[in-house]
């Protein structure tokens, strides 16, 4: 789904684990993208990052995937430093009934979903659900089996309630856990008898609460507490802990103005164990976070022009203080077209394994240990972005859309190293020693050929040019700018062939990745371009029953596409076909 979103990056590192990023800098846990739940931050601190094959969700109860790209501090806070990923499932009210759904094919193992709806009282209405879901491992470069299948299962509940004189209530839980193989690549460095624990496990459970009250036409107040824990065992244990409560209000003041402010308390524990070495030290953490912010949309020229301003004052885990301002103007010249401009700043607050990353490999002969130091001193990278916007829609077929944008980013992460001799140890340190600028233009759009066949494309142009201050030309400085592709484009085809038959085919192309080819550190590694197809031929036999026969990955029976900064990898990702039956009742 993500990948079909103009500026979305998803590649494939290995087994379940994907790389996901908006606006460059991808890798394994990509650390400038903020990725939301219905509200529900899935960012992790202890790394940075987003955990994708912990998102399992049941697709047939998304309602829709708001994806912001460029900074969205204000609103959505810290970490959405290129985009947001706001991810909205449906109101139990829209899923009453039965519903379930099984597949199986080549490489896609059988994934089974059941999903049943029911009302509760005038008022409200409860679902219950459970999916499983199980992936066949990838191959090496050499064609061997990688050792990373995966499985998970999610169970879980919401319920919604629209009570009399205005208020509304949302209640849901998940319970999720899984399996999953990494297939570590050995290197000259880090031998296979090296090499961490090939396999790893996961398991957690929140809980979410939200009550929003309408004050009056144009204005309400809102207050969403959510509460999760979960455990990840791969290379060491991590144990994480997230409580947060936000409020929220939103209302008119005077006739041409629309404020909402808000503030946010998250509080977070984490503790790391391993039987191998230590991850962090301290190896727990005890951490707050608040912040206050506020945005306001003025409406100018008899609506023509809305002016919106704002910005979040936050305190982060360290106790530093940042400022992240938002200026957008947006016009209507006519009723078929929009522009727009804007400037944003956002940070990405240190995490954990950024000022107290304490990993230790020794020596083993002849092949020296490795120590990875965090830095105290590590600061919040920062990032000022200016954007241009159009859009138009040609009579009643046609919509284009089109964005260019140009960042300039000081303090990023990069990596200091050294070595020392007793004992025979190579040292490297996280610091703020990168700075650079990225630009690039998405343009999409969108063409009704006819009531039953609609297009869809979409081409992305990317550029980074960043500088290791520290060690100019470093691999650091080399992966990060050449850890996204130049270009991307796709086109979408959606086709009603009647008689409830239905066909829907994707093409699309991905530009190579431009980092160093360093042999020592993963051999054969270069990612070259790639054409992808996905084709689904769909049979809606009746109301009740529908079967779909799934292509994915047509193009090539297998292709590299991304290798992973951690060590993760290098896995091909390989053709799938699978067959899928879904029943309401």
């Amino acid at each position: 789904m993500l990948a079909l979103a103009p500026g979305v990056e998803v590649a494939h590192v290995s087994g379940a684990i994907t790389a996901v990023t908006v606006r460059g800098f991808n890798q394994q846990i990509a650390n400038k993208l903020l990725v939301l739940v219905d509200g529900r931050s899935v960012y992790t601190q202890a790394f940075s990052g987003v955990y994708w094959d912990m998102q399992n969700l049941m697709l047939e109860d998304i309602e829709r995937i708001e994806v912001i790209r460029g900074p969205g501090s204000t609103l959505w806070g810290s970490n959405a430093v290129n985009g947001v990923i706001n991810i909205i499932t449906r109101s139990a009210r829209d899923t009453i009934g039965g519903f379930g759904t099984i597949a199986t094919g080549v490489e896609e193992r059988t994934h089974a979903g059941l999903r049943y709806g029911w009302r509760m009282g005038e008022y409200g209405a409860m679902r219950v659900y459970a999916k499983r879901e199980g992936y066949d491992a990838s191959v090496t470069l050499g064609g061997r089996g990688a050792g990373d299948a995966f499985r998970s299962e999610r169970v879980g509940l919401r319920g919604d309630w629209d009570l009399p004189h205005g208020d509304r209530i949302t209640l849901a839980a998940d319970h999720y856990r899984g399996g999953v193989g990494v297939a570590y690549q050995p290197t000259p460095t880090v031998p296979a008898s090296r090499l961490l624990s090939p396999s790893g496990s996961f398991q957690g459970a929140f809980v979410l609460g939200r009550w929003q009250r309408a004050l009056s036409l144009g204005s309400d107040v809102s207050v969403q507490l959510y509460h999760e824990t979960f455990t990840r065992d791969e290379y060491s244990r991590i144990e994480d802990r997230t409580t947060d409560i936000e409020l929220q209000h939103r209302t008119p003041v005077g006739d041409a103005n629309e404020l909402v402010w808000g503030m946010n308390w998250r509080h977070r524990v984490d503790a790391s164990t391993s039987s191998r070495f230590d991850v962090f030290a301290p190896a727990t953490a005890d951490q707050s976070m608040f912040s206050v912010y506020a945005q306001n949309e003025t409406r100018l020229l008899q609506g023509k022009v809305r002016l919106i301003v704002g910005a979040r004052i936050e305190n982060s885990y360290w106790n530093r203080w940042e400022l992240q301002p938002t200026l957008r103007a947006i016009g209507a010249p006519d009723e078929r077209t929009r522009v727009w401009a804007s400037y944003s700043r956002a940070a990405r607050t240190p995490s954990r394994l950024d000022r107290d990353a304490a990993a230790r490999l020794p020596a083993l002969g002849v092949t020296p240990g490795v120590a990875i130091h965090g830095n105290p001193e590590f600061r919040s990278e920062r990032v000022d972005t200016f954007e241009l916007g159009w859009r138009r829609r040609i009579g009643s077929q046609l919509g284009l859309d089109a964005t260019v944008f140009h960042s300039r980013y000081d303090r990023l992460r990069t990596l200091r190293n050294w070595v020392t001799f007793s004992p025979f140890t190579a040292n490297v340190q996280f610091t703020n020693a990168m700075e650079g600028t990225t630009s690039g233009a998405e343009l999409s759009a969108l063409w009704t050929v006819s009531p039953r066949w609609r297009l869809v494309g979409n081409l992305t142009l990317f550029n980074a040019a960043l500088h290791d201050l520290d060690a100019p030309g470093s691999d650091a400085e080399g992966w990060a700018k050449g850890s996204s592709p130049r270009t991307q484009a796709g086109v979408s085809s959606y086709v009603d062939l009647g008689q409830g038959w239905s066909l829907d085919t994707r093409l699309a192309y991905v530009g190579a990745l431009r980092r160093p080819n360093n042999e020592s550190l993963v051999p054969d590694a270069r990612v070259d371009s790639y054409l992808d197809a996905t084709v689904r031929v769909g049979w809606r036999v009746d109301r009740h029953l529908e079967l779909a026969l799934v292509g994915r990955n047509l193009a090539a029976a297998r292709r590299l596409e991304f290798v992973s900064e951690l060590g993760a990898g290098v896995t091909l990702n390989q053709r799938s076909v699978y067959l899928k039956a879904s029943y309401a009742f």
